[in-house]
């Protein structure tokens, strides 16, 4: 979850070096409230939302296998001033998931023209990780940052950047059980509010069903909204 975005413009809006994500996702949270041996999770896509206006889009995209499932997911942003793409952003990634647990993840990130991979891989109940950062060896139930699909990453032991490969933990609060509108309607949703490095902060919403429903992202002053589309 999000991954989250940040860098502001130095003069006024958002900057051409723009968004890099927020440790432990929203960018970016095992399977669903129902369990670790729940079927493949529905696919998701959210519409990114900058006063009121979207900038991008970030989907999740399941694929069954025989251990467990492949999550995919991609999110590109656009920043227009003056009908003048300023500053863009594309990532696509795939996470590996095998008997409720990351095993593999593979991602490839251009960050307004400046490339970068992150590659993570289940090594004797470890998880080996490779990316900007250099080489770390990680616990079990580790996740990266884009896993806000999974109610679980409120939890989780360790929090990779899918773009940097830097790990930390996630500052998570208790959850809050509020009514807010998805897709034109009213639902209750538990909201978790969540603190990273660098000053960034956010919120994320699950239904009653532990499925992942909307987000909101603060950063220098700027506030990305999550809308399932």
């Amino acid at each position: 979850m999000i991954r989250v975005y940040e860098e502001l413009n130095r003069g006024m809006q958002l900057s051409r070096r723009g968004f890099v994500a927020i440790s432990a996702g929203l960018g970016a949270l095992a399977l669903p409230r129902v369990g670790l041996t729940a079927a493949t999770p529905a696919d998701l896509t959210f519409r990114i939302m900058r006063k009121d206006s979207e900038i991008g889009t970030h989907r999740v995209a399941f694929s069954p296998t025989a251990q467990g499932f492949d999550v995919d997911v991609t999110i590109e942003l656009a920043v227009k001033m003056a009908f003048v793409t300023v500053y863009s952003y594309e990532q696509h990634g795939r996470d590996t998931w095998s008997a409720g647990r990351l095993v593999g993840a593979d991602y490839r990130t251009n960050d307004n023209g400046n490339e970068s991979t992150l590659q993570a891989r289940a090594e004797n109940g470890r998880l080996m990780v490779e990316g900007q950062s250099g080489k770390l060896e990680l616990p079990q139930g580790t996740m990266t940052d884009l896993g806000f699909w999974n109610e679980a990453i409120i939890k989780a032991p360790m929090i990779v950047d899918s773009q940097t490969g830097e790990a930390g933990k996630m500052q998570a609060g208790s959850g809050t059980v509020e009514r807010i509108q998805v897709r034109g309607r009213e639902i209750s949703a538990t909201r978790y509010t969540a603190a990273a490095t660098k000053g960034r902060t956010g919120s994320v919403w699950y239904d009653d069903n532990g499925h992942w429903v909307k987000a909101q992202i603060i950063t220098r002053g700027e506030t990305l909204d999550y809308e399932l589309a």
